[in-house]
């Protein structure tokens, strides 16, 4: 019986073990910095250019999104599992999807299935972070006219790097504990 006992007591430490070695190079992964670039994206508009005078002319189009979403740091997101960073972003009754590859943002008009987060906002406050810079964007979330909705797990959001982002634009945590996070599967 105790021979038994001694081998059932192995076998658990071996999965504890194996378990928080998992854990940890998971931790290490998700927390460990991207070497990505911020992507230099010509700015669409500027106020110095004479087309301040005529914003609603403009036309939101690709370039805007990504122009915002790279101002923003979602370069610095990273794929998990074979599955890229995907954001849908509602302007005003048009959608947008960008997909992050390797610090490359692409987007495209258009839904997007299975998204991490979706940014809802106006044309006004695209053209005005364009304008006035990331913090703008900031304000804007603070303000309640830009909204994010978190889709995907708390697990997949945090292996991406949407941790820092989100933090950054809403000054909240995501969620308040890790343990929180990996039982929010």
């Amino acid at each position: 019986m105790q021979r038994n006992t001694k081998i059932v007591l192995s076998l658990v430490i071996s999965v504890v073990v194996i378990l928080l070695l998992i854990l940890a190079l998971f931790l290490f992964y998700a927390l460990a910095p991207t070497s990505y670039q911020k992507n230099d994206i010509p700015k669409p508009i500027s106020l110095g250019n004479g087309e301040g005078a005529n914003l609603s002319q403009i036309v939101i189009n690709e370039n805007y999104i990504s122009y915002v979403l790279n101002d923003l740091g979602c370069y610095k997101l990273k794929s998990y599992l074979q599955d890229s960073p995907k954001i849908l972003v509602l302007v005003d009754d048009e959608k947008f999807n960008s997909e992050v590859i390797k610090g490359n943002i692409t987007t495209r008009k258009g839904e997007i299935s299975n998204e991490d987060i979706k940014i809802i906002t106006t044309k006004q406050e695209v053209i005005n972070s364009i304008l006035y810079g990331s913090n703008y964007m900031q304000e804007s979330v603070s303000a309640g006219n830009t909204t994010l909705e978190l889709k995907a797990s708390y697990t997949k959001l945090f292996a991406k790097g949407y941790l820092l982002l989100y933090k950054e634009l809403t000054g909240k945590e995501i969620t308040g504990s890790a343990i929180k996070i990996f039982s929010s599967e």
